[in-house]
């Protein structure tokens, strides 16, 4: 019993580490998103006038942005729930 135990421990921590690769990569992708969402609000700060494809991207990118935090929450929980041990 103890040895099926182990494995389920050891196949869990392997699983750990792909998600918080996976985790890492879309907080990296968010900080990118951030930027350049930043990036539309100085425009739209400096000019009276903002470009209907300059809205669209901004629209696109939020709700990227929105996409990819609840991806990382989700991510979160399955991290947590692996590095529950197993008896």
């Amino acid at each position: 019993m103890q040895a099926c135990a182990d494995v389920a421990n050891r196949e869990a921590v392997a699983s750990v580490d792909e998600l918080r690769t996976q985790q890492r990569r879309s907080h990296e992708e968010l900080a990118r998103l951030t930027t350049d969402i930043r990036r539309i609000i100085e425009f739209v700060k400096a000019n009276e006038e903002v470009p209907a494809d300059m809205r669209a991207e901004f629209k696109q990118l939020t709700t990227e942005k929105e996409r990819l935090g609840t991806k990382v929450e989700k991510l979160q929980v399955a991290i947590d729930r692996r590095q529950t041990r197993v008896l």
